[in-house]
């Protein structure tokens, strides 16, 4: 599989990532076609653990009715990594009040829960290099820069980190296995929050060396989940304020979250606690008002309540 190949027919989508990030997608690609042409698989799976997890169709290349639990879709696992937070300046934020969706961050002792989205390799129809690329379009493509709705900000770093300067894009693609529920193992593509990545609001370098404490950490997400605002990244581009019937008044990250938590509280997955805590303070924060965060915790003293958003600020300002 040639990344280059794969959007033959879309070359510019291909300028969302820089070079040592299209090397890095190009890398886990070759290790995918060097694994299927030493084992020959009948099935390689995509793993998703939020969305994906009922929302899959389009990685199969159906209408969602006609997917079939339990066949197309496997419960399963990836070992040694949990749901976190991560910054979002597109879907569910701006550059100026970004907003939080999730990404999975290394945890020696973490496991997490998910499905595993079942491809059969020698379909003849719907083959491997169509799901990847549906799988790409979603997970790496989905916040990455863009010429028509990238951020000033991600425009900046972008430019700085161009050639093979360094990773930038939001996530990383890996490959590896996922166990499913009985125990087996599923050579899988799934994706993580890139550590080097501006989106990651666990970077040493967002975080000033200021020794902030895990109550902060939860304080800082909080804020950025109550009052990120994606809202008028849905009015431009779907007409409405966002994702299912998104009130205007109602920030756009914290409703995102409540609902994915509460589908997969519903499906039986167990639900990530920094992001619950979070969430609850986010709702605190939200009642009182940008004006009086200081009284609940907030350290402020910078004019801007978190790391990202400090970040962001500065390139802002260059």
């Amino acid at each position: 599989m040639n990344l280059n190949s794969l959007y033959a027919d879309n070359p510019k989508k291909l300028q969302s990532l820089n070079e040592a990030d299209q090397g890095a997608v190009q890398s886990v690609l070759d290790q995918v076609a060097a694994y299927i042409a030493e084992n020959r698989p009948e099935k390689i799976a995509l793993f998703g653990y939020w969305s994906i997890i009922d929302e899959n169709g389009d990685l199969l290349g159906r209408e969602q009715k006609d997917v079939s639990p339990g066949q197309d879709v496997l419960r399963a696992s990836i070992p040694g990594f949990e749901i976190a937070p991560v910054t979002s300046t597109k879907y569910y934020g701006t550059d100026k009040l970004p907003g939080s969706a999730v990404g999975l961050v290394e945890n020696p002792n973490g496991k997490t829960e998910g499905v595993a989205v079942v491809i059969k390799t020698n379909d003849p129809q719907w083959g491997i290099e169509k799901a990847v690329r549906a799988y790409l379009d979603r997970e790496i493509f989905a916040e990455a820069y863009s010429p028509d709705t990238g951020s000033v900000a991600d425009e900046i770093l972008r430019q700085e980190n161009a050639g093979s300067k360094g990773s930038y894009s939001m996530y990383q693609l890996r490959f590896g296995m996922a166990t499913l529920q009985d125990g087996s193992e599923m050579p899988s593509l799934y994706v993580i929050t890139n550590p080097q990545s501006p989106k990651n609001p666990f970077h040493d370098r967002f975080k000033g060396g200021d020794g902030i404490t895990a109550q902060e950490t939860v304080n800082r997400l909080a804020y950025q989940i109550a009052f990120g605002d994606g809202i008028a990244f849905w009015q431009e581009q779907f007409g409405a304020p966002g994702p299912d019937n998104y009130e205007a008044s109602e920030a756009t990250s914290l409703r995102y979250l409540e609902q994915r938590l509460k589908r997969r509280e519903e499906m039986g997955y167990a639900n990530p606690t920094l992001i619950q805590a979070a969430i609850a303070r986010a709702k605190e924060y939200q009642a009182a008002g940008h004006e009086n965060l200081a009284s609940l915790g907030i350290n402020n003293t910078k004019g801007i309540a978190t790391p990202t958003l400090f970040a962001y600020s500065k390139i802002l300002s260059r």
